[in-house]
């Protein structure tokens, strides 16, 4: 009898310490787990809205620059205007915008449709032979840019597709015109998105959505998920994800996992809001993230969800399943030694003592009334106190500041019996403060009565600290990481480059071993470098972060511009230890915005200024002349007879005689002089001479020595005629009002050679 009471109680103490440790092991695997896929989610969700965010900082450019030019804004407000001429504005406005159209393209835009502000289609770049159907019904971001007169974007389905919508207002002064939308697929997101972040991505919209939305015949582009039962995938980015790309998952693998979350996830799904869920699959894991996707109007239409490889959970996996191991074992060798001990009851106590005494961390014993009955050395030691004060005192009498909490434990012990954890702060008699893990087990005897509370401590002072290691960690990552498209480099304090991500390895082409080590004004120097204006210097100074332009040299004979973030980094005494900083390559984007500015400047047919380029340099043309003292003129020139031509000859002999007169002032004036075409067949030119000279009558001459060698040549096949008016820069003069004299003289000549007719 008396050995299998030995055995039970030895049994009821390995159940006890067992449940201890899995319960610890297990919740702190758990809250890491959970930790890190908040974090994973939070990201992803960043990611998505950034790459929205760049698409619809692109459309606004797009929009104010080519969409908003006054030529454009003037052809749509006639198509308006003039119900009977739209087919010919339309076929106009086509045309015109058809290369500005191929670059929408490029950049990732699919749709550009102009609507009147009563919801009717005027025109589609992407359907030209589509238009005047009414979109208010199907199209509530139309229905809001025209009713409310303001920009909309946002996801929308539509009658026959769905995108990510810009909806532009176009107004000519006070007057809505319409609205212009250009909108993204989905398809162009996702490849954003793959190129940068690494992951496979999918668009799931619900079924009942789609019924209540598309016509009859688009229903046949969607096939129902094998993921969510009440969600459908478009046939059409089912094909995008046949090709491969950095982190593709195959579709057999990704219908495996689907399968798995199959019925697991409605519940989750219907509260239309962002959630993640690891799948562990043929020995890899997975992690798949669902953010949900609004409609302009703010109802949940579906989600946007990725899938991609994650080796973190597993890591976490591994670590709790060593720790159940380790500590396993050495609650075997303690039960081990515990049997040993119970050999002779007159060594029992002595074995106790000896156990207790070889474990580094506090335990003790206490009677249900509170009064301690043994302890080992590591407790004394955590008190400050010798045996024999400890022993058959209260908890009151020795515990210090901690007691009220530990006799809390107590009563909770004796009220569930049943082991208790509590998490406190206590003062050690070395002067320092330890986080200690209290846990407290009742000792029951058969009968189920509580014979003695068994108390251990283990500090968790130094994991602790490691955890708030790891979270100053993890945020030096998210600093560094979340916005992953640009290119990033930590610098420490000496300007060594101490860490880098893939964009800036792609940016400066070159590995993460050729990069890190080496300072970082060996790296994309710049003429900032090793200067007062240098990031660190700056951020060392005090300055918390900082966004500015800077020019950057790739190679001694390239040099990019970029937006440059940094911010500094700092310990936890707020010590400065480096900077992250963060480039963003808008080389390209400078140059398509240089280019887009140069169409908004120039006219198309003949390749000189149009009147917003003539009123830009020349009024630059005109603050030099004032300052240098020079002469000045505004030659308007009117192309005569233009109209009999088109009748006669038709229009290409029209556009002929437009682009010979330019070409003739081209050649006729010096290159700073400013050639413009101010529309139809007028022209003008700013020239600046020097003062006193006889600049009027040269030009008058050579004007019309240029028009008589033209017609002597006999090349065109019809004669050329033009009209012009010159008129001298006066002291107050303005160039409108300079402007308007030449205008007035080149009518002059025009009625005088009518009258001589």
């Amino acid at each position: 009898m008396k050995k299998l009471r030995s055995g039970l109680t030895c049994g009821a103490i390995f159940i006890l310490f067992q449940a201890i440790l899995f319960i610890m092991v297990s919740r702190e695997k758990k809250q890491d787990a959970e930790f890190y896929i908040q974090q994973h989610l939070i990201s992803q969700d960043k990611e998505f809205r950034f790459v929205l965010n760049s698409f619809a900082r692109e459309a606004e450019i797009v929009m104010y620059e080519v969409f908003g030019s006054e030529d454009i804004v003037n052809l749509y407000a006639e198509a308006r205007n003039y119900p009977h001429r739209r087919d010919e504005l339309r076929n106009r406005l086509y045309q015109r915008l058809s290369p500005a159209y191929q670059r929408l393209l490029a950049l990732g835009f699919k749709q550009v449709h102009f609507h009147f502000p009563d919801g009717t289609s005027f025109l589609r770049l992407h359907l030209p032979e589509k238009f005047g159907d009414q979109l208010f019904p199907f199209r509530e971001s139309v229905r809001l840019a025209n009713t409310e007169q303001r920009y909309v974007e946002g996801f929308e389905i539509g009658k026959d597709d769905h995108a990510f919508r810009y909806v532009f207002p176009i107004k000519q002064g006070a007057v809505h015109l319409g609205t212009v939308e250009l909108g993204v697929p989905f398809y162009t997101v996702e490849n954003f998105l793959q190129e940068v972040f690494n992951s496979e991505y999918y668009l799931l919209l619900k079924k009942e959505v789609l019924d209540k939305k598309l016509i009859k015949d688009s229903n046949s582009h969607y096939v129902s998920s094998s993921l969510l039962g009440k969600y459908c995938y478009e046939q059409e980015d089912l094909l995008f994800h046949e090709s491969n790309h950095e982190g593709h998952l195959d579709n057999t693998d990704v219908a495996k996992i689907n399968r798995q979350l199959f019925g697991h996830i409605e519940e989750k799904a219907a509260r239309q809001q962002k959630f993640a869920e690891s799948v562990h699959l043929s020995g890899q894991d997975y992690l798949v993230i669902f953010i949900p996707i609004n409609d302009i109007d703010g109802e949940g239409v579906g989600y946007l969800i990725s899938y991609e490889r994650d080796t973190v959970l597993r890591a976490i996996r591994q670590k709790a399943h060593m720790i159940h191991l380790v500590l396993g074992t050495l609650l075997c060798v303690f039960l081990y030694l515990y049997f040993l001990v119970h050999k002779q009851k007159t060594e029992q106590i002595r074995f106790q003592q000896q156990l207790m005494e070889a474990i580094p961390s506090p335990v003790w014993f206490k009677t249900p009334e509170g009064v301690f009955s043994g302890c080992n050395s590591a407790f004394r030691e955590m008190l400050g106190l010798p045996k024999d004060i400890i022993d058959h005192k209260r908890t009151g009498h020795i515990w210090g500041g901690q007691a009220e909490v530990e006799q809390q434990m107590d009563r909770e012990v004796l009220r569930k019996k049943a082991v208790v954890r509590q998490e406190m702060i206590c003062d050690f008699a070395d002067g320092d403060y330890h986080t200690l893990v209290v846990h407290k087990a009742p000792l029951l005897d058969r009968s189920g009565r509580v014979l003695f509370l068994v108390g251990s401590a283990f500090d968790i002072s130094v994991r602790k600290e490691a955890e708030n290691l790891l979270l100053e960690s993890h945020m030096e990552l998210n600093q560094v990481f979340n916005t992953a498209a640009n290119g990033m480099r930590i610098v420490d304090a000496n300007h060594v480059i101490r860490k880098v991500n893939k964009a800036f390895c792609d940016m400066v082409c070159k590995t993460a071993e050729e990069i890190v080590g080496k300072k970082c004004y060996e790296i994309l120097p710049g003429p900032n470098c090793r200067t007062k204006s240098c990031p660190l210097n700056r951020l060392a100074s005090g300055a918390g972060s900082f966004k500015t332009k800077m020019q950057k040299k790739m190679t001694p004979d390239r040099d990019i511009e970029c937006i440059v973030t940094a911010a500094s980094l700092r310990n936890r005494n707020g010590d400065f230890t480096g900077f992250v900083e963060d480039f963003q390559d808008i080389t390209l984007f400078r140059k398509m915005e240089q280019k887009l500015r140069d169409i908004a400047i120039t006219d198309e047919l003949t390749t000189i200024f149009n009147r917003r380029g003539f009123l830009l340099f020349a009024e630059k043309q005109l603050a030099a002349v004032r300052r240098s003292n020079q002469d000045a003129f505004v030659t308007y020139i009117d192309v005569d007879n233009l109209k009999t031509i088109n009748d006669l000859q038709g229009h290409k002999a029209g556009d002929l005689a437009i682009r010979s007169t330019a070409l003739l002032l081209k050649k006729m004036f010096r290159q700073p002089d400013v050639v413009s075409r101010l529309g139809g067949d007028e022209f003008a030119v700013f020239t600046s001479c020097q003062s006193g000279t006889n600049s009027k009558e040269a030009i008058s001459r050579r004007i019309v020595e240029a028009v008589d060698e033209i017609n002597v040549k006999g090349e065109l096949s019809f004669q050329m005629s033009l009209s012009f008016g010159i008129a001298r820069l006066r002291e107050n003069d303005s160039l409108e009002q300079l402007m308007n004299r030449a205008d007035e003289k080149m009518y002059q000549a025009k009625r005088g050679k009518k009258n001589m007719v």
